[in-house]
């Protein structure tokens, strides 16, 4: 992108946080290739996103070359780059979700199958699915996503399979995912929901501490799906260090955006949050709160890019692409700022062993 403002170029990394393939019972179908795929389907997010773009007095626009180059070796048109860099790939509730021992099983070695192959293992980042319903089960599952399948986080829809967010269940796979160091992203609908999933994560932390691993708070790392509520309590959560939010739903994304820059504030809900906990947790998590927690404290720190391919239009994309680079908003934003939304956040919480894609370390210069 070249920034007018400052007669510059810069290249941004970009990571969709929220893209399912496979196949629904509803029978929506998304598959990486093919004429409505997610490679496709990126190639025509950077055609969509120049266009907007150069109808605007914006601040920034697309390089000669468009908005990414296909560093990468594979020349064929049924792997284009277009706007994704990668994708974070999960299962739908999908036709095969009950063909395995353990629900979703089936499932997610079909998404290890896409994320491993030549073609895909470095657009693709794979996260499980989970029903916590039998958490035994879920919890042998959730056990086989590092080394066997290569999965690098987990998904679960609390609508879809009907549990509460704040159960013990949840909280246990909390746990089990904060050993592993793999982020959770949650399904939400509401407003509540985020409370609630702030509710167990500060249950989680009370029982790591009071159990001597604290050293495991730091990969506790929970991102909230379709966060597009701008309620003042929504962005004190966010606050929290382990809480993310990712943006697919947003209807008026530079109004949402300017909100999280006014209320998201994490030194001081620090505070707020070590009055949740009892005495002895408090003083131990505070004595040892910057030691535990590498967290980006800017507000940018705490937002994500989300697509929910192929739920939602590409249309709310490109709006947030506007908000970014050619609204009022973006005339101050910091290019770091629109870096940490756009990808670098979730890489500070994936696992050490997901492999980024090469275009990462040949663009990864703002």
């Amino acid at each position: 992108m070249i920034d007018k403002k400052n007669d510059s170029e810069r290249s941004y990394f970009m990571i969709d946080v929220h893209h399912h393939i496979g196949e629904d019972i509803d029978g929506n179908e998304n598959l990486p290739i093919g004429s409505n795929g997610s490679y496709q389907f990126s190639k025509d997010l950077e055609e969509d996103v120049i266009g907007a773009l150069k109808e605007t007095n914006s601040r920034y626009e697309a390089a000669d070359e468009g908005v990414i180059k296909n560093f990468d070796d594979q020349d064929d048109e049924n792997y284009p780059y277009g706007l994704l860099d990668q994708m974070v790939v999960f299962p739908m509730k999908d036709r095969f979700r009950n063909d395995g021992k353990i629900p979703f099983s089936r499932s997610n070695e079909n998404i290890s199958e896409w994320i491993n192959s030549e073609y895909h293992h470095k657009r693709l980042l794979g996260f499980g699915r989970l029903d916590p319903s039998d958490i035994d089960m879920a919890r042998k599952e959730v056990e086989r996503f590092p080394l066997e399948y290569g999965l690098v986080g987990l998904k679960i829809h609390p609508d879809s399979e009907r549990f509460h967010l704040d159960s013990q269940k949840v909280i246990q796979l909390y746990i089990d995912c904060a050993k592993m160091n793999l982020p959770i992203i949650f399904h939400t609908g509401y407003p509540s929901d985020v409370e609630k999933i702030h509710e167990g994560v500060n249950k989680t932390i009370s029982l790591l501490i009071e159990n001597g691993l604290e050293n495991l708070i730091s990969q506790l790392n929970i991102i909230v799906g379709h966060c597009s509520y701008e309620e003042e309590r929504v962005f004190d959560f966010l606050s929290h260090p382990c809480i993310y939010g990712e943006m697919s739903t947003l209807k008026s994304p530079e109004s949402f955006i300017g909100s999280a820059r006014e209320n998201i504030k994490l030194s001081n809900f620090t505070n707020k949050t070590l009055k949740e906990f009892n005495e002895e947790v408090r003083v131990q998590l505070k004595s040892n709160f910057w030691k535990i927690f590498d967290v980006n404290s800017h507000w940018s720190g705490k937002l994500m890019l989300g697509t929910d391919h192929p739920f939602l239009p590409g249309e709310n994309i490109v709006k947030l692409f506007e908000a970014l680079f050619s609204s009022e908003l973006s005339e101050d934003l910091e290019p770091t700022a629109i870096q940490n939304i756009l990808g670098r956040n979730l890489i500070g919480v994936l696992p050490v062993t997901a492999e980024l894609s090469s275009s990462f370390y040949m663009k990864n210069r703002s």
